[in-house]
């Protein structure tokens, strides 16, 4: 009787254990303020400030700035490695864009949830 009971504690201790493990890989990156902000929101946020950049330097006529920014295989191959990083922060405004920050958001939270995050 004692050994099913102390076992019945185990598995309680297991569980809770488990538990706060899990809730531990569900904690947002960061508070801002009051709102928790996750991984999937704050990958939309810098997104978002790229796209924005983008589109001011495209208002100013500054399209030379932004012809250093796009991958090119050829000119990273001649010496301009930071093109492999840069890619991605090039964003025109477009209704894709805006769908695919969409689909972040909502989508986002939920694959982190599943997939976890490492801490």
């Amino acid at each position: 009787m004692r050994a099913a009971a102390a076992s019945a504690n185990l598995r309680t201790q297991d569980n809770v254990n488990e538990y706060s493990y899990q809730d531990e890989q569900q904690q947002p990156v960061m508070w801002l303020r009051e709102f928790p902000v996750y991984a999937a929101y704050l990958l939309v946020i810098v997104f978002v400030a790229s796209m924005i950049a983008t589109a001011v330097l495209l208002a100013a006529n500054l399209e030379g700035v932004l012809a250093w920014l796009p991958f090119s295989s050829t000119q990273v191959l001649r010496g301009q490695a930071w093109r492999v990083a840069t890619y991605g922060l090039l964003n025109p405004p477009s209704v894709g864009f805006a769908f695919n920050m969409a689909m972040i958001v909502w989508f986002g939270r939920e694959v982190e949830k599943f997939l976890g995050r490492k801490l």
